[in-house]
């Protein structure tokens, strides 16, 4: 108990402020304490790898929320009637984020399913996500056919050797009208994805694709085109076509792009 309460007042000193904002908890704070480069930084800084890599800005020190996972509520709430609506929403959440996934849990309009296939590092366990399901992307037998109105995807499909088949299986169950919100790491250098499925160990993994759980680089073109081939509607939401002036702090990479998909 006494540690707690000194970690808790060592970080109000630390990040007491008015500066930055974070949408998720709704609370300022000086500076969102930022991520250091890993081993993999020299690929991301080779291939320009957006999302992925050293952030100067990338956790809020309260809800512990990446930018990411900011973008993507912000878009949400901004650019779709999901949250707004009267009317019962079905989700599907994909290795939930924790503040998304509990935003999600109090609304009562949503009708709201999560799960994770629980593989990777030590953060990827049941107790982690509070109730969540077991889910393969590739394999999601348990959903019949346009099971979903909304389903939330953030890089997942980076891990996936058959990532091709993931994303026919998210359109198989998305309902028609629906929407698919699938963030990936890409780079905007390169128009082929790379990937080579020999390379199967973590460090060999790392020095390819930048990161040791990653199984390739995804050129944007080419992520985009693979959507559109499992039967997507795609289109690429530009940062600043979600803030407005006032969302100058919040603490995200301004040239992300949410890769929204939907099937008509």
């Amino acid at each position: 108990m006494i540690r707690r309460i000194a970690g808790r007042s060592i970080r109000l000193f630390r990040y007491f402020g008015w500066k930055y904002y974070c949408p998720l908890c709704e609370r300022r704070t000086r500076k969102f304490p930022p991520i250091l480069p890993a081993s993999g930084q020299e690929v991301v800084d080779t291939y320009h790898i957006i999302s992925m890599g050293a952030n100067p800005h990338y956790r809020c020190p309260w809800c512990h929320s990446s930018d990411k996972e900011r973008l993507v509520w912000l878009f949400l709430n901004r650019k779709t009637s999901y949250l707004s609506t009267g009317e019962t929403v079905s989700v599907l959440h994909i290795a939930p984020e924790k503040n998304t996934r509990k935003k999600f849990l109090s609304r009562k309009n949503i009708q709201y399913t999560f799960g994770d296939k629980f593989e990777g590092d030590w953060r990827y366990t049941p107790e982690r996500y509070g109730g969540a399901m077991y889910l393969d992307v590739t394999n999601m037998s348990d959903f019949p056919e346009n099971s979903f109105d909304l389903i939330l995807c953030s890089h997942v499909l980076e891990h996936v050797p058959d990532d091709r088949k993931g994303m026919r299986e998210i359109y198989r169950v998305l309902k028609k009208g629906g929407m698919a919100i699938l963030q990936v790491p890409v780079s905007r250098d390169i128009k082929i994805s790379i990937e080579d499925p020999s390379v199967n160990t973590s460090e060999g993994r790392d020095a390819a694709f930048g990161q040791k759980d990653h199984v390739r680089i995804y050129a944007e073109e080419d992520y985009m085109e693979r959507l559109k081939k499992a039967g997507f509607i795609v289109r690429a939401v530009r940062a600043d076509e979600i803030l407005s002036a006032e969302d100058l702090n919040v603490g995200i990479n301004e040239v992300e792009r949410i890769y929204c998909a939907e099937k008509h």
